[in-house]
């Protein structure tokens, strides 16, 4: 598989990566940062050729027992993996390399940014608007092209949002994504409850990308509240009882209470938005809450009456209650508060993606196989293939308020899809087997690809806070809003259940056994963060 140094018990990576060190636990494993060794070379891989000597990179580890541990987790790291080898945009995680090592663990390495941007919404750090504007900008270009390529991202948080010390924005985690002409299939958890659009609870598991939308609009006020330090709640450490303030709009602890948190500032939900309802309880929910409200409900005009009325322009097109009235991110882009950096020119698109994969459900074994094929295939593009340079900032047009503007913008390339439309499961494993039996050929000792681990419980780690110029994360927190959320969606889906008048519980059930399987991963990261 490659030059690699370690035991199956480390972090087993190709020798081109040193000085490694632990910066956090994602969903699968640990993260950590490393530098690439100077001359170091990842045979083919043009991705990797084109990374700068010393550069910094982030290695997240997905670990064998939780990735092979059933077809739904495996299917989710292969949407992860085939969107970062397809979305090349400046404002998406650039992905560097991938690899698989003989202990099956999967390593997606990826450029490294600072922070997120749930780092910098503290007390500590000063933000004005100009910075608002600017990361703002980012996720918009980012999610215009994404949004292009038929993708919704039903995950945006803070903590999605990756920056550097410069606040250039990058989209991360697409390992939730769904093609956008999905709209009404069972899709199970969609997007931390405090960043969730209200059609998830209105009309369960029907949306579109005015799903992300929302999402943005209520990291926009978050970042709003930030600005004019207007603090919405509190959150107490559990092992040091320290308080901190929290900016988010909609900081709820249930469905209830979030519906009523948002009419509160949106304002009640027009009369087609309740009429769509198909819960029948949340319908009478509405009704009367409409009612009690129609006197006594603020606007968004009102909440935010202290900051620039184009930026409360924006943020009321973003939280719509109708998603078919919400902004576009190519709407919000020619948004009036965001003129300042918008240049259409520089604001790219693509065609859409192939993601017929998500379709069809395949066995634990051909997933895993497709994942290996992954890996495969960015190892043998072709030299004469143009990819893009990881490290170049191809958006020359754009002036960071932290920097002076950059020159000599590259076009945006247009990508393929990763596995063509017309390779069939068929002809991949075909593929697999002919180069597992020639790999065998060439080194008797090597690990057959289409071996798959046994599933087995993986072993704890301590965990280290993350090592940033910018203030610490607090993974604490974001784990305990996720943790409520998954929480409440498992008890929502249950009371359902229970509902005669469910016509077809078969949905229900599909997303209360992928509720369950994200509470269960979310339960053990919280297992590292409190040892």
């Amino acid at each position: 598989m490659g030059d690699s140094r370690g035991t199956e018990d480390e972090f087993d990576v190709p020798s081109c990566y040193t000085d490694l060190h632990v910066i956090g636990y994602g969903t699968y494993g640990e993260v950590r940062e490393a530098k690439v060794v100077e001359g170091a070379t990842r045979p083919d891989n043009a991705y990797f050729l084109r990374l700068e000597p010393g550069k910094m990179v982030a290695i997240k580890r997905l670990k064998r027992d939780l990735v092979y541990r059933d077809s739904y987790h495996a299917k989710k790291v292969f949407r992860e993996i085939t969107l970062l080898k397809q979305l090349i945009h400046e404002n998406v995680v650039k992905l560097v390399d991938l690899y698989i090592s003989d202990a099956r663990d999967i390593y997606i390495i990826t450029e490294k940014m600072d922070c997120d941007l749930s780092n910098i919404l503290i007390p500590s750090f000063e933000m004005n608007d100009a910075m608002v504007q600017y990361i703002l900008y980012g996720i918009m270009r980012g999610l215009k092209y994404i949004h292009s390529a038929g993708v919704i991202h039903r995950d945006l948080k803070p903590s999605n949002i990756l920056l550097n010390s410069s606040l250039d924005a990058r989209i991360c985690d697409f390992g939730l994504a769904r093609s956008s002409s999905q709209t009404t299939l069972a899709t199970g958890y969609v997007t931390t409850r405090w960043y969730r659009a209200p059609e998830v609870m209105l009309t369960w598991r029907h949306y579109t990308e005015a799903l992300d939308m929302w999402s943005v609009g209520c990291i926009f006020g978050e970042m709003l509240n930030k600005v004019r330090n207007y603090i919405t709640a509190t959150s107490r450490d559990p092992n040091t009882g320290e308080v901190t303030p929290l900016y988010a709009l909609f900081p709820a602890e249930s469905h209830v209470d979030h519906l009523e948190k948002i009419m509160m500032i949106v304002g009640p939900p027009p009369p087609e938005v309740v009429e769509a309802t198909t819960d029948s309880h949340i319908a009478v929910f509405l009704r009367d809450k409409v009612e009690q409200l129609r006197e006594s409900a603020s606007s968004i005009e009102q909440y935010f009456s202290n900051v620039d009325s184009t930026a409360t322009s924006m943020i009321v097109g973003l939280l719509n209650f109708n998603p078919a009235h919400r902004f576009h991110a190519a709407h919000a882009l020619e948004h009036p508060y965001l003129s300042k950096y918008h240049e259409p020119s520089e604001e790219h698109v693509r065609t859409e993606i192939n993601r017929d994969f998500e379709l069809i459900e395949l066995s634990l074994d051909n997933w895993g196989r497709y994942i290996a094929r992954e890996e495969v295939n960015m190892h043998q593009v072709d030299s004469g293939e143009f990819v893009p340079d990881p490290n170049t900032h191809v958006h020359a047009a754009v002036h960071n308020p932290l920097q002076q503007p950059r020159t000599n913008a590259l076009p945006m390339p247009d990508f393929g899809p990763s596995v063509p439309s017309d390779y069939s499961l068929d002809e991949a494993l075909r593929d697999f087997e002919a180069m597992t039996a020639q790999m065998q050929l060439e080194d008797p000792g090597s690990t057959n690809l289409l071996d798959l681990p046994d599933v087995g419980e993986a072993p704890q780690g301590p965990s280290e806070q993350f090592a940033l110029d910018l203030p610490d994360r607090m993974p604490s927190l974001a784990l305990e809003n996720e943790l409520m959320s998954l929480e409440d969606d498992r008890r929502y889906l249950q009371d359902q259940l229970t509902d005669d008048a469910v016509a077809d519980p078969s949905r229900l059930l599909v997303g209360l056994s992928e509720v369950d399987a994200e509470l269960e991963l979310a339960q053990q990261r919280t297992h590292h963060d409190t040892t």
